[in-house]
C-alpha cells in the first residue's frame, strides 16, 4: 500500500506538469581507498543512522510516426534513505523525497522489510546488494527475477573524483513488465546506479553520497 501511495503521488506529479524540465543526471562514485575492508554482509554497510542520497530523475517515453521511441525530462529530485533500525536482519527507517523542480512533490515516507524475504513495498534502489549473490538479494525488494550481465567478478573502472580504480557490476530484470537495471560496487555492495522504464516512463538513481554519522564508512575512514 505504501508503494503504491508513493508511485501514485509521483505519477500523478508527473501527469499535471504542462512543461518538461531539462534535467542531466550526472553519475558519481563512491570514494574508495585500496585495500580497504571488503564487507562480509549487509550489517557491516547498513547501520542505524545510515544515509544514502541519490540524484533522481523521471523521463516521458513517447515515440514518433516513424516509431522510434525518445525521452523528454519531466521531473527531478534527491531521494534521501534514512535507516533508523538495522537489527536482527530487520531494517526500517524514512525515505525524503526533495523536489529539484517544480514537476514533482516532496514529501516524506516510512519503509521497512525484512533482509532474505520479499518486500514488495520497497521503492528506489535496494540499500544494498550481496555481492556473493547479489541476483538474489536484489529479488527480496520485490523487483523480479534478475539476471548478471558480464564477468560476475566486475569490471575495474575509475572513480571521476578520485581517479582509484573500483570494481563495478550490473545487472537485469528478465520477466515482462517494469525494466530494472542494477550498477553496484562488488566489494562492497553500494548500488550506484539504478533505473526502472515502463511503457511510459524512466526513472533514474544516480548514487551521490553516504553518511553514516561519524560511524567508520565502508569506503574507508570516518564519515564526517
Amino acid at each position: 500500500m505504501q508503494k503504491m501511495l508513493l508511485r501514485g503521488s509521483i505519477l500523478l506529479s508527473i501527469l499535471i506538469v504542462t512543461c518538461a524540465f531539462a534535467v542531466t543526471a550526472v553519475p558519481v562514485g563512491p570514494p574508495q581507498i585500496p585495500g580497504g575492508p571488503v564487507a562480509s554482509g549487509m550489517e557491516n554497510i547498513i547501520k542505524p543512522g545510515t544515509v544514502l542520497t541519490y540524484d533522481a530523475s523521471i523521463s516521458r517515453i513517447t515515440t514518433d510516426q516513424y516509431g522510434i521511441p525518445s525521452q523528454s525530462p519531466v521531473a527531478s529530485f534527491d531521494w534521501v534513505v534514512k535507516v533508523e533500525e538495522a537489527s536482527g536482519g530487520r531494517y526500517a527507517g524514512t525515505a525524503e523525497l526533495i523536489p529539484r523542480s517544480h514537476a514533482i512533490t516532496g514529501g516524506v515516507y516510512r519503509w521497512s522489510y525484512t533482509e532474505g524475504q520479499q518486500n514488495p513495498d520497497w521503492f528506489g534502489p535496494p540499500l544494498w546488494v550481496d555481492p556473493g549473490a547479489p541476483a538474489e538479494s536484489a529479488g527480496t525488494y520485490g523487483s523480479g527475477t534478475w539476471q548478471l550481465l558480464g564477468d560476475p567478478m566486475g569490471l575495474k573502472m575509475p572513480n571521476p573524483l578520485t581517479g582509484v580504480e573500483q570494481s563495478v557490476n550490473q545487472m537485469q530484470t528478465t520477466g515482462p513488465g517494469n525494466l530494472r537495471y542494477i550498477s553496484y560496487d562488488t566489494d562492497y555492495g553500494t548500488v550506484l546506479l539504478y533505473t526502472e522504464k515502463t511503457g511510459q516512463y524512466f526513472m533514474s538513481f544516480w548514487f551521490r553520497s553516504l553518511n553514516e554519522g561519524g560511524l567508520t564508512g565502508p569506503f574507508g575512514g570516518i564519515v564526517p
